[in-house]
């Protein structure tokens, strides 16, 4: 991994993505692979937290409004996943993010 912000190239082990945005520094993605949304540091990219919730699983897309509230679809639970961001970021622990999500079935 690179730290040239503007090319950096960064690896995640066993990671599965089709969509990225970047919000309050972190490049946000979700992971097929692990049933999970990944967020990347952009200033430090060794730095990465998780979400890990029940309802993600096999997460295809999400996408992040202004006000940092994440909608995760997801293919296996038939689900659309809410987060707050911010208040989550401000509450991690060893960089997993546990939380209550609500979820809206489709």
């Amino acid at each position: 991994m690179s730290n040239n912000i503007l090319g950096y190239i960064c690896s995640i082990d066993q990671c599965h993505v089709d969509k990225c945005q970047i919000f309050y520094g972190y490049l946000w993605i979700n992971n097929q692979y692990l049933d999970n949304v990944t967020a990347v540091n952009l200033a430090n990219p060794e730095n990465q937290l998780v979400i890990k919730h029940d309802s993600i699983d096999f997460p295809h897309g999400l996408e992040i409004n202004n006000n940092g509230i994440l909608a995760v679809s997801n293919y296996k639970s038939e689900c659309i996943s809410i987060f707050d961001l911010k208040s989550m970021i401000k509450q991690y622990k060893n960089n997993i993010l546990y939380t209550m999500a609500n979820d809206y079935n489709e």
